[in-house]
């Protein structure tokens, strides 16, 4: 309420501690307070300042505080002052705010004691919601005026200023009242409805879980707003210290009637305890009061870390393959991150990393974009990269991969390593019965290497004077692939007709063709027992 340049006295009495009393030192010092002296001064000494607002700090007429000891029962006093009279021959007054009106009416006014060396005049000046005043009228002299000349939406708010001037007698004309009729502004009143997880104001979820606040906006009076109302809010992370403010826009509540809103709050990334402030209609549009406009919920969100690790899972071809095992020269690698937290879904490749390292003196990792190869994770389905090298050379290759799930949780805290083998020419090699000997049944187990699978495969059974007793045809033996295979087929030790086999050595013969050519075999030191296309299996019951 002191006005700039306005001389302030200002002293202390008994017991007093300007930080307890809520006192902003920079007030005192906009007087002419020195801070060191504010700094020094103990919560119960006794203060005397004498200054003028707006002098600034340390610019003050007069600053006594305490020297002796104990300095808080000392009593300081001012040195003898020599009274001062003044007078002036004009005078001015300004009026509180007046408002906000969603309409305005007139201003009428009385004086009292008018003399004939009297002069006065009333201006009147418009104030908008951002606090900017502007003069709108002067010299006003008619003791009922109209005011609907003001746009209220523009100025919702007015100030009178009482101008007098008496230079001959200074004895001024009183005024004796003023009055403003005017149409008042709608006053609206947030409230707190609750929220999904039940109606307290202090609640604890998953990160990844959604929660959903409801607040109500009350119009209590009999009046209309203009449009619709903006709806302000903040999510204050006090962990992190870090805010998230959104805005939207809700109907205006009829007069004496109630608008329902919903702010969502999705959780990821607020771990911890968090805040939520919000504010309806933030002085955009006139009210009587924006003091019920406003919520602030304290310490009313608690997000718990999800720290359980996802699961990585690598197949390729479908198939998951031991370390160094063979695999077609253009396999499908099929990766996938399996995470128990439903609420926390991977979308994008943030703390994923592939890397190829190909089979070459001083190869490094090679780093596999993974753009166009990824599907975002969707309920019910775990995030997938789906990796297609391009055809690769002979050789032995290693695949790192290290992946971490929407809450930052690795996979493991070593990458996984898998080296696979790639043979481009089409071959067969390990092909073996097992068990062997048998004796209630046997599959076939081998190996394919090339890029495509074979379109004829055939194992015969044959007695060792070359009798054919039984032959598996490709459609019995059931699905291959490139690398290592057991068979789904399981021979029984019977012929074509169903007979059981007596006990011995029987040998197989296996035929295998690509496109109407022969598969070659290849030679491996576990071919022993499978040489030329030949083998032979034990039958004991």
């Amino acid at each position: 309420a002191v006005k700039p340049n306005d001389y302030v006295l200002l002293f202390t009495i008994g017991q007093f501690d300007f930080n307890t009393a809520g006192i902003t030192l920079a007030n005192l010092e906009n007087i002419g307070a020195d801070p060191s002296v504010l700094v020094s001064k103990g919560p119960d000494e006794p203060y005397i300042l004498y200054g003028r607002k707006g002098s600034g700090s340390g610019n003050s007429l007069l600053e006594i505080i305490a020297e002796a000891a104990p300095k808080d029962e000392q009593i300081i006093e001012t040195p003898p002052f020599t009274s001062v009279v003044g007078s002036t021959g004009t005078g001015l007054l300004k009026s509180v705010q007046i408002g906000p009106a969603s309409s305005w009416d007139r201003l009428t006014f009385d004086l009292a004691g008018l003399e004939v060396n009297d002069d006065y005049e009333i201006d009147i000046i418009g104030k908008t919601l951002a606090g900017n005043e502007t003069i709108l009228s002067t010299g006003i002299q008619i003791k009922e005026t109209p005011l609907n000349f003001i746009d209220p939406l523009q100025y919702p708010y007015i100030h009178l200023q009482y101008h007098v001037l008496d230079t001959i007698d200074k004895t001024p004309v009183q005024l004796d009242k003023w009055l403003v009729n005017y149409t008042a502004s709608p006053e609206g009143v947030i409230s707190y409805l609750g929220n999904n997880k039940g109606n307290g104001l202090q609640i604890e979820v998953q990160e990844g879980d959604s929660l959903y606040t409801e607040f109500g906006f009350i119009n209590i009076t009999d009046k209309f707003f203009q449009n619709q109302l903006q709806v302000d809010y903040t999510v204050f992370n006090q962990s992190q210290r870090v805010s998230i403010s959104k805005t939207f826009l809700i109907d205006a509540p009829e007069p004496n009637d109630t608008t329902k809103f919903k702010i969502a709050i999705g959780t990821k990334s607020l771990i911890g305890v968090n805040n939520l402030t919000v504010f309806v209609n933030n002085f955009i549009e006139p009210e009587q009061l924006f003091v019920n406009n406003t919520i602030s919920l304290t310490n009313y969100l608690t997000v718990v870390k999800d720290e359980t690790n996802p699961l990585l899972d690598v197949s390729f071809d479908g198939r998951y393959i031991y370390d160094g095992e063979i695999v077609s020269a253009t396999p499908s690698v099929l990766i996938k991150i399996l995470d128990e937290n439903p609420l926390l879904l991977k979308t994008d490749t943030t703390g994923i990393n592939l890397f190829l390292t190909r089979p070459c003196d001083g190869c490094t990792q090679e780093r596999i974009g993974l753009s166009g190869i990824y599907q975002p994770a969707a309920e019910g389905k775990p995030f997938e990269i789906n990796y297609k090298p391009n055809e690769l050379e002979n050789g032995v290759y290693t695949l790192t991969v290290q992946v971490e799930d929407a809450s930052g949780n690795n996979a493991g805290s070593e990458p996984y390593t898998i080296n696979f083998e790639v043979i481009n020419e089409a071959t067969v090699t390990n092909f073996y019965p097992y068990p062997n000997p048998f004796s209630t049944s046997v599959k076939f187990v081998f190996t394919l290497t090339g890029s495509e699978i074979p379109d004829g495969i055939k194992i015969q059974i044959l007695t060792v004077s070359g009798r054919v007793v039984r032959t598996i045809t490709q459609d019995e033996i059931g699905p291959i692939h490139i690398g290592n295979n057991q068979t789904d087929f399981a021979w029984n030790g019977r012929d074509e007709f169903g007979d059981q086999l007596a006990n011995g050595v029987y040998l197989y013969k296996v035929t295998l063709r690509l496109n109407g050519e022969i598969v070659e075999l290849r030679a491996t030191a576990g071919d022993k027992g499978f040489k030329n296309g030949y083998g032979k299996m034990y039958l004991l019951r």
